[in-house]
């Protein structure tokens, strides 16, 4: 026992007590704040540092020419032009387009929203590159039968985007709701919307379960 300005008392071994009485809260607490963190670690979506290099040809190797003075600034000039080709808008956007970056996957679950590579998606989407797309909305897709699913979409203040030109438009949807039992195959045409979705995976497995799709502006 330790004596605290003559009047105030700390009984550490009674503190100790009473913890180790209530033993059970403090392991029952530790457990929910354990599958907490698993539960966040597992899904939350993974991040990935890229990196890579790029070997340009100077389009001259003669050695015997290497120290001159006027080889070295071609090839710098050479060099130069193409790293303002590599970085310039036009060729990053062509990129992004290979690569399908317009389109984020997910999935539903219980605990929160999963994405998911290209590739693993169960359905194809074909996007109506005619049409101004409404963009950064989750267009959700519910399998009802191995012909049909449920599209349902909901948002307001929605930013609209032409693929075709590559501009995003000054109009602004106010608010959408749509819900529609559609067929695979079909395409989806609204006012602002177009895409055709295939089926992909075994509808027998995937039914019951949601996905969904975001298109951005690049």
């Amino acid at each position: 026992m330790i004596k605290q300005n003559n009047s105030e008392y700390f009984d550490l071994r009674f503190i100790v007590k009473k913890i180790l009485s209530k033993w059970h809260w403090f392991l029952f607490s530790l457990v929910i704040c354990l599958s907490i963190g698993v539960a966040f670690i597992k899904l939350s979506p993974k991040v990935y540092k890229v990196s890579s290099s790029i070997k340009m040809k100077t389009g001259n190797t003669n050695t015997s020419r290497i120290l001159s003075d006027d080889l070295i600034s071609n090839n710098a000039l050479n060099i130069e032009d193409q790293m303002v080709e590599i970085t310039s808008s036009e060729y990053i956007k062509s990129v992004l387009e290979k690569l399908d970056f317009g389109i984020s996957y997910y999935e539903k679950t219980f605990f929160a929203d999963k994405e998911i590579y290209k590739d693993n998606f169960p359905f194809s989407i074909e996007i109506d590159s005619s049409k101004n797309q409404m963009t950064g909305i989750p267009v959700i897709i519910k399998i009802v039968s191995g012909n049909e699913y449920e599209l349902s979409v909901k948002g307001n203040e929605i930013d609209l985007y032409n693929f075709k030109d590559g501009t995003l438009l000054e109009k602004i949807i106010p608010d959408i709701e749509i819900k529609k039992r559609l067929k695979f195959g079909d395409p989806v045409k609204y006012e602002n919307l177009g895409f055709t979705i295939s089926l992909m995976g075994d509808a027998e497995v995937l039914k019951g379960k949601e996905f969904f799709f975001i298109l951005h502006n690049p």
